[in-house]
């Protein structure tokens, strides 16, 4: 029997990276579920999705009776929801929309992937697992906790967008806890690599930079973040499957928070490099800071480390010089809508 892993959200960012790490790891069918809205685009797995084992679903994850014919189509062993709003600004503007889908999809998706393991026999119910891949943000700022969050710190959300994770979050705890469903719980900081959508400030400032364009800038840009190169995180997300005993949540970060003017500086020192263009002073405009913005967050990675071996092998420089080189030799991967 061909066993298989299910991946939403596979051709976003995050998610195409995770297909194909998939691909290079395991010997599973990997069956991507994805709607293909604004910020999902099948050119991310042109190297993969013509593989036999590679299954593509164009599909939204709130329609449950959809999800349950996929799963019982492929049998998998593992689900791997990706699938979410992803962008803060967006959830401020039209926060309605993170709600049906970073909450009714997580439910619908959870009811058919709980449907889906209740008619499997004992020895399979054991060995399935549910992932869902949160945020960082649910654990809101960082100044205001005054410690670096970690499993079992309080969620605090700020935005819309980190209130609708976090209430997903909950319906796939809960769902373990009253019905038994076997799941696990990632919580990552801010990914970056080749391929990520152009709104995000990494895709967007390179943009700019090549262009000879200001960078946009919110508040005084001293908000800190800890940036994760999207690789290791697929890594993480593939040991916490193969290796986590049920029912576990992990924290998946670099540990290195730096300001955002550090990384626009480190960004424009890489663009102009790989150009052959003179390195000036940075070209940054300050603008209105969104509302309700975080300043910090910072995030304790040690029981990932600690439980399943896995350290960040990709240092900032490194991952910074590889998406540069990416998005200035591959044209934008922006949907035809």
């Amino acid at each position: 029997m061909t066993s298989s892993i299910v991946v939403t959200g596979g051709a976003g960012f995050i998610g195409a990276h995770v297909v194909r790490y998939l691909t290079e790891v395991s010997t599973d069918d990997i069956v991507i579920i994805d709607k293909l809205s604004y910020a999902g685009h099948l050119g991310r797995l042109s190297d993969v999705i013509d593989l036999p084992r590679v299954h593509f679903y164009q599909a939204d994850v709130c329609d449950t009776a959809k999800m349950s014919e996929i799963l019982q189509q492929h049998q998998p062993w593992a689900i791997m929801h990706l699938a979410a709003e992803s962008h803060v600004d967006r959830s401020i503007d039209a926060p309605s929309v993170f709600l049906h889908n970073n909450i009714q999809g997580t439910q619908s998706l959870l009811q058919a992937a709980l449907s889906y393991w209740q008619g499997l026999p004992a020895d399979l119910q054991a060995a399935f697992r549910y992932l869902q891949v949160s945020t960082d943000e649910v654990f809101g700022d960082a100044e205001d906790n005054g410690y670096a969050a970690h499993e079992d710190s309080p969620y605090r959300p700020s935005s819309p967008y980190s209130a609708s994770k976090a209430s997903a979050d909950h319906w796939v705890q809960s769902y373990q806890r009253t019905f038994g469903l076997p799941t696990l719980i990632s919580y990552c900081s801010n990914n970056y690599g080749p391929g990520q959508f152009p709104e995000k400030l990494i895709p967007l400032s390179i943009e700019r930079i090549k262009n000879g364009e200001r960078i946009p800038v919110y508040g005084d840009g001293l908000q800190q973040r800890d940036w994760l190169y999207v690789v290791e995180h697929a890594r993480a997300l593939w040991l916490m499957l193969t290796q986590a005993q049920p029912n576990q949540c992990y924290v998946v970060a670099a540990g290195h928070p730096i300001t955002n003017l550090e990384l626009l500086q480190a960004l424009y020192v890489e663009v102009q490099k790989q150009l052959g263009r003179p390195v000036n002073e940075v070209p940054i405009e300050f603008v209105t800071d969104r509302l309700g913005h975080d300043r910090c967050y910072s995030l304790d990675a040690s029981k990932i480390k600690r439980e399943l071996g896995w350290q960040e092998q990709t240092l900032l420089q490194d991952g910074l010089a590889a998406t540069v080189h990416q998005a200035l030799n591959t044209p934008l991967l922006i949907a035809e809508k």
